[in-house]
């Protein structure tokens, strides 16, 4: 069944009671620049158990505490189980991805027949990922910067959809796209799968300089 019906929590999720419940959803939306409020997890009775399964791929590196995602935000309740999947090449920039969840269904995930038959990561770049984790703090905190400097250039544009706790952004005007690469900025600009409009989507990074961020700055409002 659909968790949501008209925004609003579906009414057979607020009367079940003693139940094993499976949802699934983004930490954060493709098309979004807030995470996804899990505050629906209160109106289900507690007596459900909740197997609660996050694709961490567009929050995990960028958001929450150490950039550890919005899995702390979930709450600590003894019924809901947290999962966490996540692809690793996209804040971490590594080819690879994660499973996460407690010690019990990690042993099951481990037998299971389709998770043995697949590749695994190279060890090379696991051995990379694990010892560059200062590195990866420091660049959140440049990243972080990058994020609140833009925000506050760009959150009274009325064409840009801008949030300073995230990285990526989105612009309005289809023109936006040849108006950027005229300057050599490169963004991701497409027609996706529901929408007849292009997505135009703008995206920082911990190494973008000061002088780098104002000429994107100044194309947009200019």
């Amino acid at each position: 069944m659909p968790v949501f019906n008209d925004s609003e929590l579906n009414p057979s999720l607020k009367i079940i009671k003693n139940k094993k419940i499976s949802i699934v959803l983004d930490g954060i939306a493709a098309f979004e620049t807030t995470p996804f409020s899990i505050d629906f997890l209160n109106e289900i009775d507690i007596s459900n158990t909740i197997y609660l399964l996050i694709d961490e791929s567009h929050s995990l590196g960028v958001l929450g505490e150490n950039g550890n995602g919005i899995s702390n935000l979930v709450p600590k309740r003894k019924n809901i189980k947290v999962i966490i999947s996540s692809s690793l090449g996209k804040s971490f920039g590594v080819n690879g991805g994660i499973i996460a969840g407690d010690l019990s269904f990690i042993n099951l995930i481990k037998k299971d027949k389709l998770f043995i038959g697949c590749a695994g990561m190279s060890p090379a770049f696991l051995e990379v990922f694990i010892n560059a984790q200062e590195i990866y703090k420091k660049q959140l905190v440049k990243l972080k910067s990058n994020m609140e400097y833009v925000y506050d250039q760009l959150k009274d544009n009325k064409a840009v959809t801008i949030d300073k706790t995230y990285p990526v952004f989105f612009h309005s005007d289809e023109k936006i796209e040849q108006i950027l690469l005229d300057e050599n900025i490169l963004i991701t600009s497409f027609y996706y799968a529901t929408s007849a409009k292009k997505f135009n989507r703008i995206v920082l990074n911990a190494n973008h300089t000061k002088v780098q961020l104002d000429v994107l700055i100044d194309s947009i409002n200019n």
